[in-house]
C-alpha cells in the first residue's frame, strides 16, 4: 500500500528541526519541497494567500553585537540553533548566523516503540516508514546501513534539510549490487513501481558472490 509523504513524515516525526527548506510566506505556513511559481511581481512579507510566495527556512543562530570585536557585557553571545534571540535593545546590535544544517547536530525524533518512545535520525541515516501509525514498531532508524529491501518503498533516507525523502530505484539497485548499466537496462522497460519490486525481490549480489567463493574454497580444500 502506497504512503503519502507528507503523511508520513507528519506521522513518524515527533520534533522536527528548523533547516533548509522553502516555507509558504502566509499565516498559515506549509513547507514545501519545492518553490512556489516566480511572478513578476514579488509581494515580499507575510500573506492572506496560502501557496502564494516562497520564502527560506534556513537554520540560523541568533548573534550578539557582530559588529563588535569584544562583548560588552558578561554572557553567551551566540545562541543554540532554536533557541529564541537576545533581547532586543536600543544600543545592541543583534545579527544571525547561517549554518550548515547537517553540521549543527539537528535530528529528527522518529516515533518508536522504545522507553523514550522515539530514536534520532540525523543526515544521512536510513528510516523505515512502513505502517507509520503505529505504536508497536522498532528498529525504524538504522545508522550507515539500509534495512532489508521490500517490493515496495518503504525506506526513506533523512537529508540536510531536515526531511525524509524516499530512496529512488536507482539506489534500490545499488544496495543490492547491481550496476547502474544493469538499472539503466530495466528502467527502460519497467516502471518505478517495477524497479523497486524487483530491487525487492532480487538478491544482494555480493553476498551471493561471497557465499560462492567460500563454498569453492571448502570443496578444493575436502
Amino acid at each position: 500500500m502506497g504512503v503519502n509523504r507528507n503523511q508520513t513524515q507528519n506521522a513518524l516525526v515527533e520534533v522536527a528541526s528548523e533547516n533548509i527548506c522553502f516555507i509558504d510566506l502566509c499565516k498559515q505556513p506549509q513547507l514545501t519541497d519545492t518553490a512556489r511559481c516566480l511572478k513578476a511581481r514579488y509581494n515580499a512579507g507575510i500573506t492572506n494567500h496560502k501557496a502564494d510566495n516562497s520564502g527560506v527556512l534556513v537554520c540560523a543562530r541568533a548573534v550578539l553585537t557582530p559588529d563588535r570585536k569584544n562583548k560588552r557585557q558578561n554572557g553567551r553571545r551566540l545562541k543554540d540553533c532554536g533557541e529564541p534571540s537576545f533581547t532586543l535593545t536600543c544600543q545592541d546590535k543583534h545579527g544571525v548566523l547561517l549554518c550548515d544544517p547537517s553540521l549543527c547536530g539537528l535530528h529528527l525524533k522518529i516515533k518508536e516503540a522504545t522507553k523514550k518512545g522515539y530514536a534520532k535520525a540525523y543526515p544521512g541515516d536510513c528510516v523505515n516508514f512502513s505502517f507509520p501509525t503505529s505504536n508497536n514498531r522498532r528498529g525504524r532508524v538504522s545508522k550507515d546501513f539500509a534495512h532489508a529491501l521490500m517490493t515496495s518503498c518503504e525506506q526513506g533516507t533523512v537529508t540536510a534539510h531536515g526531511r525524509i525523502r524516499k530512496l529512488t530505484p536507482s539506489e534500490c539497485f545499488r544496495l543490492q549490487g547491481f550496476t547502474d548499466e544493469m538499472f539503466y537496462r530495466a528502467r527502460v522497460v519497467n516502471s518505478d513501481n517495477q524497479l523497486y519490486k524487483q530491487a525487492g525481490n532480487g538478491v544482494t549480489i555480493p553476498v551471493i558472490y561471497d557465499i560462492g567463493k567460500k563454498l569453492w574454497e571448502v570443496y578444493h580444500a575436502e
